[in-house]
């Protein structure tokens, strides 16, 4: 073999590392954009469950927050309707005592 030969493949040689390594870096940059879309994927997708998550839990809690109002509104209510009731008793016996009162003054000052 001649040198012009063995330096024709040589250089053919190069030329198939060069398109072998244009290849690997193409493949790379395939991949590492591959990589990027799966994760930027996998984070939309655990900030979807996330938000669902929240979402389920404030839902939870404006229940529960709604159930103690009702409850406390309730008990205020109750409460209320003792204490008004208590007053128109208290009311009424004023009133009958000042009729009393009334009366036997009367009575006295005849």
């Amino acid at each position: 073999m001649s040198k012009l030969e063995v330096l024709e493949q040589i250089k053919d040689a190069e030329k198939r590392v060069d398109v072998d390594i244009q290849g690997a870096r193409k493949k790379k940059e395939e991949s590492i954009a591959e990589a990027k879309r799966r994760s930027l994927r996998l984070l939309e997708e655990a900030q979807a469950t996330a938000d669902h998550a929240q979402e389920e839990t404030l839902t939870a809690a404006r229940h529960d927050i709604e159930h103690e109002k009702q409850a406390i509104i309730s008990e205020g209510k109750a409460h209320a309707e003792k204490i008004t009731k208590l007053a128109r008793t208290k009311v009424q016996r004023a009133t009958e005592h000042l009729l009393d009162e009334f009366k036997r003054s009367n009575l006295e000052a005849l």
